[in-house]
């Protein structure tokens, strides 16, 4: 903006000195930076309220997962045997990924650009254990046909929540 001797502001004032003008130009900067942080507040609060209920859904579901796994590991309330052929890196793959997912929801709750990363070893380690299934079938290892629905929907889960959470920290970046 280029100082004149005699200025109009925006409403028509006149300001008549350098000075002035100096004083004006800096008062506009603080309102526009003042404004624009005040929108952005708004968008992260309601980004924040979008990402709750993705987070708790997250927490709900490596609780359930840590519930399930744990109780064929550790053999509590007799679920093991009612269970019929369970596959083992399977059982330690989910009972790890549950921890993985409360890790993630943790980070989204707290908006943290790392919450991605327990998602994507997740991830990994799932298809690794679905890979391993796939070739325990192979070698006609005994196994449920409910594992196979199992892993294909824990994974495509694991893969949905994965790119939301990429979405949202790509926003937490800007």
């Amino acid at each position: 903006m280029e100082l004149q001797k005699n200025q109009l502001t925006d409403d028509g004032h006149i300001i008549r000195n350098v000075e002035n003008q100096i004083k004006w130009i800096v008062l506009q900067e603080k309102w526009n930076t003042a404004f624009n942080n005040s929108i952005l507040n708004e968008k992260m609060k309601i980004d924040k309220l979008a990402l709750y209920p993705i987070a708790i859904i997250l927490s709900a579901f490596g609780l359930f997962t840590l519930y399930l796994s744990s109780t064929v590991i550790f053999d509590l309330f007799g679920i093991r045997s009612a269970e019929g052929n369970y596959v083992w890196f399977v059982v330690w793959a989910n009972f790890i990924s549950s921890f993985l997912y409360l890790l993630a929801s943790h980070g989204l709750f707290t908006t943290k650009k790392w919450a991605n990363k327990p998602l994507e070893i997740s991830l990994s380690l799932l298809l690794l254990a679905f890979l391993g299934l796939i070739v325990h079938i192979q070698f006609n290892g005994d196994y449920e046909q409910k594992t196979v629905y199992a892993m294909l929907f824990r994974s495509t889960l694991t893969f949905w929540f994965l790119i939301y959470t990429n979405k949202k920290i790509k926003v937490w970046k800007k």
